[in-house]
């Protein structure tokens, strides 16, 4: 049985989800989007983006072990 551990974002998470991210906007996104804008895209969510989106809405992250495999944000902006 996988075991995940959904919660609250926490600093040390900003590079993994930038990452995830971007690999969202090229692996996914580009299907359906031009391919040369999900790389624009994808280059934008840097980890600091991730940490002011985290500072002022409210990130969770999916985990399995150490790794983070998911993530969202509620947030009004």
């Amino acid at each position: 049985m996988i075991r995940l551990l959904i919660r609250r974002f926490i600093d040390n998470d900003a590079e993994q989800i930038s990452e995830l991210i971007g690999r969202n906007f090229i692996e996914v996104n580009s299907k359906d989007y031009p391919l040369d804008d999900m790389i624009k895209k994808s280059k934008e969510f840097s980890p600091e983006k991730v940490r002011y989106r985290a500072a002022n809405g409210n990130m969770y992250v999916i985990c399995e072990g150490d790794i983070v495999i998911g993530t969202g944000t509620i947030c009004d902006f």
